[in-house]
């Protein structure tokens, strides 16, 4: 498998953590008339949800779309009574997402994160379909990667981006309960030619993950019957199997429902400012620690803190504390990093305070 590169992508479902459905008014363990598509009942939007996915997404590095228009996303299955999927076009597209494999900070390139409504369940028994109708229209979060992965590092970024649901409370992101669950798309290159793309479906744990990949990657070199087509794993055979022909989607505008405007400066002012207490930010302080240009006494006290409150407030005169204490810095960049807090309405977060550190880093020729 050495000789062959392989590009890898993934398409992550997260469960959005709620009381009520994405288009109806109907509970979540419920269904009412939409959810069974009866012709003539309108959507009606749960703008709370639209709201959680916004302030979640503001971790990551990316750009807001300005509007958020809904689209009908058009084909034919048993799970989706009424014969499209309502989705969305993206709310946040080229986004980075940062993770540690091994304590080696690596990037996942994120496409675009867009909101849909999760289809019904399926089971097959003696050659009978049975759907159930209560997981229709249940609230995901559908996130698009780039072929940016290795076969070693997929796994990684996944626990993750799992746990950075779970600590902001945005999903529970129970894989057997099926609100957190994966596809993969994979294709192979061999002397510059990239064969056509393999989809596995509904991955819900990370063995059949590293399994399935395994059983393709195999496929793919011995050039199986290799077309364009959506497969799914079966973890008593442990092998994938066909499913149906690779087709592409058609989307329609979704005229019953209104384009939801993004008002960002509201959002921003109902962020606290507040540091998370977030592995990747410890992970962080544990790299700093290690290094020997940093002052240790005063990130230790930081630790010390953020272990015995999960949320402690920071101003502009701790960060100066912080900053100050990285020894033979230029004074020039120190001055900068004050001076662009204070432009930013002294809103100050993980992400932005690690981006600064990490440019000074880079200008002490370290390896952020």
């Amino acid at each position: 498998m050495k000789k062959y590169n392989f590009i890898i992508g993934i398409e992550i479902h997260t469960g959005i953590y709620s009381k009520r459905k994405l288009f109806s008014k109907s509970k979540i363990n419920n269904f009412n008339k939409f959810d069974l598509a009866i012709p003539g009942v309108m959507p009606i939007l749960n703008v709370t949800i639209i709201n959680k996915t916004i302030d979640f997404l503001q971790n990551f590095e990316g750009k807001f779309c300005k509007k958020i228009i809904f689209l009908r996303k058009k084909y034919s299955y048993p799970d989706i009574p009424k014969g499209y999927q309502l989705t969305q076009k993206y709310i946040k597209k080229n986004c980075i997402i940062k993770y540690y494999k091994n304590n080696i900070l690596k990037f996942a390139l994120i496409k675009n994160f867009h909101i849909e409504e999760d289809t019904a369940g399926i089971k097959y028994i003696n050659n009978k379909i049975l759907i159930n109708y209560k997981r229709n229209g249940r609230p995901i979060l559908e996130s698009v990667s780039f072929p940016c992965f290795s076969f070693e590092n997929i796994i990684f970024f996944l626990k993750t981006f799992k746990e950075y649901c779970v600590y902001e409370k945005y999903s529970t992101a129970r894989m057997e309960m099926g609100e957190f669950k994966f596809d993969i798309n994979i294709s192979i290159i061999n002397k510059n030619v990239i064969s056509k793309k393999i989809e596995i479906k509904n991955l819900n744990s990370y063995t059949s993950l590293e399994k399935s990949i395994k059983y393709e990657m195999y496929r793919l070199i011995k050039n199986i019957c290799i077309n364009k087509e959506t497969r799914s794993y079966s973890q008593i055979k442990e092998k994938t199997f066909f499913l149906r022909k690779k087709k592409k989607y058609f989307f329609f505008r979704e005229y019953n429902l209104k384009k939801y405007k993004i008002e960002f400066k509201k959002k921003i002012n109902k962020i606290n400012i507040i540091f998370n207490n977030s592995k990747s930010f410890l992970n962080l302080i544990k790299n700093l620690k290690n290094d020997k240009y940093f002052f240790k006494k005063k990130l230790k006290t930081i630790c010390k803190k953020i272990k015995k409150k999960k949320k402690i407030k920071i101003d502009n005169k701790l960060i100066k504390k912080i900053i100050h204490k990285i020894k033979n810095t230029n004074e020039r960049s120190i001055n900068y990093i004050i001076g662009k807090y204070k432009r930013i309405k002294k809103i100050e977060n993980f992400n932005f305070f690690k981006k600064k550190v990490k440019k000074i880093m880079k200008e002490r020729d370290l390896n952020p």
